[in-house]
């Protein structure tokens, strides 16, 4: 257009720049080839403008002080005789100067290479990484740091003293939590797995020598379960079963793995664990007969250990069990029936009774189990006294060992000797005995004389 002009980036102000089209210089040129011969007047006026504005403030100031001659020449001359230095004032513009020295816009508009972007960004990223480096690096705490703050404390107590030992303090607490541990949090998933897996497999084995290894490796693993609830439960559940109803070496192993969590964990799992083997074992001495009499051996002795490790919690137990039989005791003998007695007159009630005798002379001296002495050995008396007769002279035998071990034990003085007298008194031995048969009865396994074996010369 004959209008406008398109002058090159430096001759523009930054209002023009802003205002104005970004074409490049060599366009300007070629523009101002073809409007030069149509825009010769436009031109010369659009040059005396671009002059005039770029006169700057010292130019305009010059011109001031001219037209102040012809105007006031009065002030003129007080200028000329007091501030000569205002007068001689530089005409030279430096107005391009100061606009250079704050901003001067380029001929050509570059792009940045992509090689300093890179080298930028990588400066970039090293002062990030030391950065990071120097506000997570780790300090620890020694004894002398602890000493150095406790006497610091002493004397002179300040603000950054107490920070720095809050924060210590903090640091110390959170390496407690368990879950707080890097390699612990990172691998749990696949140990929680793993510990399931050999609980599942644990459960269905058969074979009684990879049981055994199997429990080799669980005791071995026995710290992982403890931090694991829900599997150190199904863990405790099946080492029960084995100790129970599995091999001679299963037992054993099973009896040391729970002994270890009872031992570490005894406020959670003691007292439930002994209440399931109470259980367990009430079941499995239901029979008795000379190949099952060691395993019941092997569980009382084992039950004696398990109850040594808290008197409080046996203290406990030994209440409530024997409470019960003496309150089966007590109903047999009120109701007189057949019912009620066999309650009593079988192998699980003796093989309690001897539990508990075995249990209170293995801890013993205790103040703690002391009270439960006596009204065991009143619970054995009664039993003996329920039917004295010939027929269950076995099961007084069986409660005469008991009160014997007791008494032997705890140093308890318990007459047991008038119920051994009253058997041999039964007797006539001026009697012809009756036939006599090979095998020797085995008082140790029974609890009562069959009929064929009451004429017998044994008894």
């Amino acid at each position: 257009m004959a209008t406008s002009h398109k002058r090159k980036l430096e001759d523009l102000s930054v209002d023009e720049f802003l205002q104005s089209g970004f074409e490049s210089g060599a366009d300007e040129e070629e523009d101002s080839e073809d409007e030069e011969p149509q825009q010769n007047g436009a031109g010369k006026a659009t040059e005396t403008d671009h002059v005039a504005k770029k006169k700057g403030k010292a130019t305009e100031h010059k011109d001031q002080l001219s037209r102040l001659k012809s105007k006031d020449p009065e002030f003129y001359r007080f200028l000329q005789d007091n501030d000569q230095s205002l007068l001689n004032f530089d005409d030279t513009d430096s107005s391009d100067d100061e606009e250079q020295k704050y901003h001067s816009l380029p001929t050509e508009l570059e792009e940045a290479s992509s090689g300093d972007e890179d080298a930028k960004e990588s400066e970039l990223n090293a002062d990030d990484t030391t950065q990071s480096k120097k506000a997570f690096e780790i300090i620890k705490v020694t004894e002398k740091m602890v000493k150095d703050w406790r006497s610091a404390i002493r004397k002179e107590p300040t603000a950054r003293l107490l920070r720095e030992v809050t924060q210590a303090f903090k640091a110390a607490v959170a390496t407690t939590k368990g879950e707080g541990s890097g390699p612990w949090q990172k691998n749990h998933v696949d140990i929680k797995m793993y510990l399931s897996g050999l609980i599942q497999l644990l459960s269905c084995l058969t074979e009684s020598s990879v049981i055994t290894a199997v429990l080799r490796h669980t005791n071995q693993l026995v710290p992982y379960y403890l931090s694991l609830p829900k599997q150190c439960r199904h863990l405790i559940k099946q080492l029960l079963r084995q100790w129970s109803t599995g091999e001679e070496t299963s037992r054993v192993l099973a009896f040391l793995a729970l002994n270890k969590m009872c031992r570490r964990k005894q406020d959670t799992y003691l007292s439930p664990v002994l209440k399931q083997m109470y259980i367990s074992y009430v079941q499995n001495c239901k029979f008795t007969s000379p190949n099952q009499l060691p395993m019941i051996n092997f569980m009382q002795r084992t039950m004696a250990e398990m109850y040594s490790l808290n008197t409080q919690v046996t203290y406990e137990h030994g209440f409530i069990y024997i409470r019960q039989l003496a309150i089966h005791l007590r109903n047999a003998m009120t109701m007189k029936k057949k019912d009620t007695y066999q309650s009593v007159y079988n192998w699980q009630f003796i093989h309690c009774l001897y539990l508990w005798c075995r249990v209170l002379s293995t801890l013993h001296p205790s103040d703690v189990l002391q009270p439960l002495v006596y009204p065991l050995c009143q619970v054995i008396i009664g039993t003996i006294k329920l039917l004295p007769t010939a027929r269950y002279y076995p099961l007084r035998l069986h409660c005469c060992r008991a009160l014997t071990l007791l008494s032997s034990s705890t140093s308890t003085f318990v007459p047991v000797l008038p119920f051994l007298l009253e058997v041999l008194l039964k007797v006539d031995f001026n009697k012809k005995p009756g036939r006599m048969s090979k095998k020797p009865i085995n008082f140790a396994v029974i609890l009562k004389l069959n009929n064929i074996n009451l004429p017998h010369k044994h008894m």
